[in-house]
């Protein structure tokens, strides 16, 4: 259904809060010209703009109540914990949580169309108003101000001026974008999918049960695109109706030449379409007919192939290099009858049960004969042994071709080829995959494995002469931790919080300028020392996620950070938090702040710069602020406190990559990485300290460690996200300017990333020994 205009005279209301002890905003200027751009339109009564300041919780429920608007526009703060600050009757903060907000919003919702929330962070709020609201736009980060009064002007007279939502919200958009603002993608917008406008569920109730079609396009080759209407040629004419989904509407990165592949986007992307997909079913409707069709790389088609294997009838549309097309269909059971497909099926047919407890590598081909080198150095490149190799192809003398006689035939092949191989090697650790020959290889490889028996399948995708990792099947997604709300949980969380600030607090009330870094300059540290003296700790933890915020004097700790914190040995946690303090402390005098964070995390070299520092100048300060405490017995134990303090940095970097991704880290950017290794070099340089005087020594010079080369892909925002490392890959250092290469003997780089990709210290902890020893008159001059 269409959007529907909006009713005249459009209402809206204009909120603003800004307590006191927050950033000044220049709320009167954006609403000033936000009624001067609409100037004509209020005057002609095509809009009524009514305005409240200093809103108070309070304030808010009564202006929706008496004026009963259309738009409701909030400017203000947002905060890191997904709340809204809105005002006490004394200018205080009031923070009011996404939930009660979202709520509001529910019970008001009959006139309400739009929410817009010019706050920092209010993309989450805006996630939770559009459940109930037709349209809520938030903000992914910090607006500037002239961008945000430059974003609100263009989306309200397009409005006015009869526009859709979307198409005024684009407009404000490209206004930030015409201006050569970098704020554009700041800016997002929600749509719920309200019930008039809800897509059509797959259901008819009157007439002949024809079938719904459903089509999935895998659009990602933007070079030789597949034209719909040719795909949609070879659909049955008889239907009750055809949804078609698109790949790359769903999140999916196209692929021109030259750009690789994002294989996790992808797979996040595919599982989001299926899922609309299904969720459009209707238990009572007619019959459901799937088509795939379009271009995309081998393992997007394995994976589509897994996600629809058990419960959808599909028939699969490809287009072959000499532009023929195949039709074939994988609805009920397959064709039993026929000659077998593959004629050479080799590693299946064992005496007995295999011991080998690694990876089965399953190859399969059109006739192609298997690169067992490439395999093995696959494998070998992930850390990972072979159990056993299965060998499907047809025979080498010429490349067979899948069409509608014999595709039945072998998708039964390979269905029982599946079934078959987890008795053959019960202790395999899992499977790899490997394909070569069409999209519909690649897809019924997918659809024939059995996820009641074999749950763990990489599927790598050829290109350059090698294999290169791609996804794991099934595939489940980035899953971050969940933060349980049970009561003993939220107990135990509240006392490891106490904990933390008990250790802050002896900061604030001990720490001394003697303690800090000596580059500091005076004006520095007396500023530094007044902000920590200052800094009041929220006794509440606030949000779900694991995040650490400073606003205006007052810090917030996440749930999900306390939460990631519990799996540390219970000593370590209250030292992790304090760093993680004091690391926030510290990005301060860095002049990283909410006003100058927005897009740094896109500034790799830049945001790893002001990382490292406020890691090393924590670790530092730490240190030398308990061995001065401890006396001569601190003194003598200045080697395990800055250890330990080490230990702190490498801890609070695993908590947020465990609370993200669990026990293995698959996705690893390689700026990360580059973290891990620098600061497990710093704890084997920290095993060598023989004196506190040199703490500044160890950590005021900078330290860079990377392995290289590594061949990766770039993800959805261009960052590099790591595969494995090439077979000459080594460690590069560098201290001050001077250069030095490792690569221990008795550690392969595969196994020192998979040591970081499995939080393996004691595995890193050796390796960066040697790497020690090997380089002691540079890297620890003051053990000689």
């Amino acid at each position: 259904m269409q959007a529907q205009p909006f009713p005249r005279p459009i209402k809206i209301l204009l909120f603003a809060a800004n307590p006191n002890a927050t950033e000044r905003l220049r709320i009167d200027k954006e609403f000033r010209e936000i009624r001067a751009a609409l100037r004509a339109e209020e005057q002609s009564g095509a809009v009524e703009i009514e305005q409240r300041y200093a809103g108070r919780p309070e304030d808010l429920q009564d202006s929706l109540l008496l004026l009963r608007p259309h738009i409701v526009h909030f400017s203000g703060h947002g905060t890191a914990s997904e709340e809204l600050l809105l005002e006490e009757s004394g200018g205080e903060a009031r923070r009011v949580s996404k939930k009660a907000f979202a709520n509001l919003f529910e019970i008001l919702r009959d006139r309400i169309r739009l929410v817009v929330l010019n706050a920092c962070r209010s993309k989450p709020l805006a996630d939770a108003v559009g459940e109930h609201i037709e349209h809520a736009i938030g903000m992914d980060d910090a607006l500037a101000d002239e961008a945000a009064v430059d974003f609100a002007v263009a989306l309200y007279k397009g409005i006015a001026f009869g526009r859709t939502v979307r198409d005024a919200f684009n407009l404000g958009r490209n206004a930030l974008q015409l201006k050569g603002l970098a704020d554009a993608d700041v800016p997002a917008l929600v749509t719920r999918v309200a019930t008039q406008e809800k897509p059509p569920t797959i259901s008819i109730a009157k007439g002949p049960r024809s079938a719904v079609q459903v089509l999935f396009v895998l659009d990602l080759n933007s070079d030789t695109p597949v034209a719909r209407d040719e795909v949609e040629a070879h659909l049955p004419d008889q239907r009750s109706d055809r949804h078609v989904f698109f790949l790359s509407k769903y999140g999916a990165r196209q692929v021109h030449r030259g750009i690789g592949v994002d294989f996790s986007g992808c797979a996040d992307a595919l599982a989001r379409m299926v899922a609309d997909a299904r969720g459009r079913l209707s238990s009572d409707g007619p019959p459901v007919r799937y088509y795939v069709a379009g271009r995309a790389a081998l393992p997007v088609f394995t994976h589509l192939g897994m996600e629809l294997s058990g419960w959808a009838d599909v028939t699969l549309i490809n287009q072959r290099k000499s532009l023929i097309w195949d039709v074939l269909s994988f609805q009920g059971q397959h064709a039993e009858a026929g000659d077998p497909f593959f004629k050479i099926v080799k590693g299946l047919d064992l005496d007995e049960p295999s011991e080998a407890d690694g990876r089965v590598a399953v190859f399969i081909s059109t006739g192609h004969v298997a690169r067992r080198a490439d395999i093995h150095d696959f494998l070998q490149a992930h850390n990972s042994s072979a159990a056993g190799f299965i060998e499907v192809r047809a025979e080498r003398s010429t490349l067979a071709t899948l069409d509608a006689t014999n595709a039945g035939v072998a998708m039964n092949e390979l269905s029982r080829i599946f079934e078959r191989l987890p008795s053959a090697f019960p202790r395999r650790k899992g499977v790899a995959l490997f394909i070569a020959g069409p999209a519909t290889l690649a897809f019924m490889a997918g659809r024939a494995i059995n996820l009641q028996s074999i749950q763990d399948v990489w599927v790598p995708n050829y290109e350059d002469g090698a294999y290169r990792f791609a996804a794991v099947l099934p595939w489940k997604g980035r899953t971050r931790a969940q933060v349980s709300d049970e009561a003993q949980d939220e107990l135990t969380r509240k006392r490891l919080l106490e904990s933390i600030v008990t250790r802050i607090h002896a900061l604030q009330r001990t720490l001394r300028a003697e303690h800090l870094p000596s580059t500091l300059r005076p004006e520095e540290v007396h500023q530094f020392l007044a902000r920590l003296s200052a800094m009041r700790i929220d006794s509440e933890l606030r949000g779900d996620d694991f995040e650490l915020n400073i606003t205006e004097g007052s810090m917030v700790f996440g749930k999900g950070l306390i939460e990631a914190l519990r799996v540390l040995p219970e000593a370590d946690r209250a030292r992790v938090g304090q760093s993680l303090f004091l690391h926030e402390l510290f990005h301060f005098s860095q002049n990283l702040q909410s006003t100058t964070c927005h897009g740094v995390g896109r500034a790799g070299v830049a945001r790893e710069e002001v990382d490292y520092w406020a890691d090393a100048m924590t670790v530092a300060t730490l240190a030398a602020w308990e061995i001065h405490r401890g006396g001569e017995a601190g003194k003598e134990s200045a080697r395990e406190i800055t250890v330990a303090y080490v230990d702190a940095v490498l801890s609070g970097i695993e908590a947020f990559d465990r609370f993200e991704q669990g026990e293995r880290i698959d996705v690893l950017y390689e700026r990360r990485l580059r973290r891990y290794l620098i600061w497990h070099l710093q704890r084997a340089r920290a095993q060598a300290l023989m004196q506190a005087e040199q703490l500044w020594e160890l950590f005021g010079k900078r330290l860079l460690v990377e392995l290289a080369p590594l061949q990766g892909r770039l993800d959805e925002r261009f960052d590099k996200v790591v595969d494995a490392p090439q077979e000459n890959a080594e460690i590069f250092v560098v201290l001050e300017g001077k250069l030095m290469r490792s690569r221990p003997a008795a550690h392969a780089p595969s196994v020192i990333l998979e040591a970081v990709r499995t939080f393996e210290r004691n595995k890193l902890s050796r390796v960066m020994r040697a790497v020690r020893e090997q380089h002691s008159g540079l890297l620890v001059p003051w053990a000689r």
